[in-house]
């Protein structure tokens, strides 16, 4: 890893605990994003904690993607790079469901058929 990516990763442990960041030698590192191998991945339980991994990254000009389930993987663009991932399986939670409306408001990390049977 370089060492900007070395210090990211010290900024990202700080913030999320160094069990929600992945590196090289940790079974999270090395998903593939768009096709391109991420050195790091972040797993972060709060939309704060996301608001904290863009903002460590950006100031360090490294590039951040998104990662869900992999089930839209090959949907829309493709990034260009991919150096940090941010796993968002965590931020799996149903904010507010809305009956007389027949809406519902979720976290981006909650699978469609999590959400169905939380509906049901």
């Amino acid at each position: 890893m370089s060492s900007t990516l070395d210090r990211v990763a010290v900024k990202l442990e700080s913030v999320l605990g160094a069990d929600s960041v992945g590196g090289e030698s940790s079974p999270m590192s090395g998903q593939a994003a768009d096709d391109k191998r991420t050195a790091l991945v972040c797993s972060p339980a709060t939309a704060e904690q996301v608001s904290a991994i863009m903002r460590i990254c950006a100031e360090a000009g490294v590039a951040v993607t998104p990662r869900g389930g992999g089930t839209g993987a090959d949907v829309g663009n493709i990034a260009r790079a991919a150096c940090v991932a941010i796993d968002l399986r965590r931020l799996n939670r149903i904010i507010e469901h809305d009956h007389a409306n027949i809406t519902v408001t979720v976290e981006s990390g909650i699978t469609l058929a999590a959400l169905r049977e939380s509906l049901c």
